[in-house]
């Protein structure tokens, strides 16, 4: 999980019209061919995306963390944040409309095994395409509800309680005051 960049929190705290923020998701599983990538997308950027040089309604190309670019559809999704309960693993329900056949088939394939299907969360501004500002990583499903169009998921963090907190490691060479 990383902190939020100098420029997404920027985009945060002006509210401001000019800056679009894009919100995306990774379905990754063993039993995929390809990671399914989905970014969320009404079709309304169409006029925001002309001064970065145009956009597909289907989706965009944007950067990832081994420096690669892939596409990721253009898809509604919508997810709710874990409510906060003592002695409860938090749970993440996350909800995709319109899903395609090809993708309800990979998750068919998926849950008739043991692995899970993890899932990545990334923020993006439409102005700089290949940096990611924003990353939720280390969900991984645990049910999966197919209907129709429409797929809701239950994700939680795998190994959350054996995680530091903070998760960030002190040490004598970054910071010399400690010795």
């Amino acid at each position: 999980m990383a902190d939020l960049t100098e420029a997404i929190q920027e985009a945060y705290a002006s509210a401001s019209t000019d800056e679009v923020i894009l919100h995306t998701l990774e379905l990754n599983h063993p039993s995929f061919a390809e990671p399914v990538r989905v970014v969320r997308d009404f079709g309304q950027l169409l006029e925001a995306a002309t001064e970065y040089g145009g956009l597909d309604i289907y989706g965009h190309t944007l950067g990832l963390e081994d420096g690669t670019t892939a596409n990721f559809v253009g898809m509604m999704f919508d997810f709710e944040l874990p409510e906060q309960e003592q002695n409860k693993v938090p749970e993440l329900s996350i909800t995709l409309d319109n899903v395609t056949r090809d993708v309800t088939q990979y998750l068919d394939t998926a849950v008739l095994t043991d692995s899970p299907i993890t899932v990545t969360y990334r923020e993006y501004l439409l102005s700089s395409p290949n940096t990611i500002q924003y990353t939720l990583s280390g969900l991984s499903v645990r049910k999966v509800k197919c209907s129709n169009a429409r797929v809701t998921m239950t994700a939680l963090f795998t190994n959350l309680h054996n995680k530091a907190f903070p998760n960030k490691v002190y040490r004598p060479s970054e910071y010399p005051g400690l010795l």
